[in-house]
């Protein structure tokens, strides 16, 4: 089972955007202002209504809105939904951790190509589902000593701080944290993650082999 339940609602950031360059906020405040109706406006919001009819012409409250705030008709409305509404606006979603993490990061990590947000999503789905063969401590000392929490890295100082324990207790548990991680770094998992990871963190699942040594003779 997944630990969360999200809503997402989707809605018209062209339209919103030039609202909030006048300061209106609500849909009841852009009625006030303009006169077109709180539902047709909760359509063009939600993306539920397109901008023109079928007979090409953008819809009088389209043109209302356009000449309340200066600009042209296609510039309130995404290209892609001047002819074409979405079906819903409106979802429900179970999703774990890992899922809110990238939800909450912000626009930087969201604004990334689509196949890198995939393969650091799966680095970051393979990292914590290694770090769930670990103890609840040992957990807890990895996450925030090699920042996988988000928080950025931690000095053991600073961790035995948050768990309440002295620096060389957790130099010991991360230790032991590793050893348990490198043993399982011939899984699937983590093999698939480092070769998507250019992050040098996560090297640290997989140390490089050592050399035999040559022979004296």
């Amino acid at each position: 089972m997944k630990d969360y339940n999200i809503t997402v609602t989707v809605r018209n950031n062209y339209l919103l955007t030039k609202m909030r360059e006048l300061g209106i906020w609500t849909a009841a405040d852009l009625w006030r202002a303009t006169g077109v109706p709180q539902s047709t406006l909760g359509h063009y919001l939600g993306l539920l209504l397109p901008a023109r009819m079928k007979n090409g012409e953008f819809r009088p409250a389209v043109n209302r809105l356009a000449d309340f705030f200066r600009c042209l008709p296609e510039d309130l409305f995404p290209p892609q939904h001047l002819d074409a509404s979405l079906p819903k606006n409106r979802g429900e979603f179970a999703v774990d951790l890992v899922d809110v993490q990238w939800l909450l990061a912000g626009p930087e990590r969201l604004a990334l190509p689509a196949d890198e947000r995939i393969a650091e999503k799966n680095v970051a789905t393979a990292i914590s589902e290694a770090l769930n063969n670990l103890t609840e401590r040992q957990m807890r000392v990895i996450q925030l000593r090699y920042g996988f929490d988000g928080g950025g890295e931690r000095t053991y100082s600073e961790i035995g701080k948050v768990i309440g324990v002295t620096v060389e207790c957790v130099r010991q548990i991360e230790k032991v944290a590793l050893r348990r991680l490198r043993a399982r770094s011939q899984s699937d998992v983590i093999r698939d993650a480092t070769g998507e990871l250019s992050d040098e963190r996560f090297k640290l699942l997989h140390p490089p082999a050592v050399a035999p040594a040559e022979p004296a003779f």
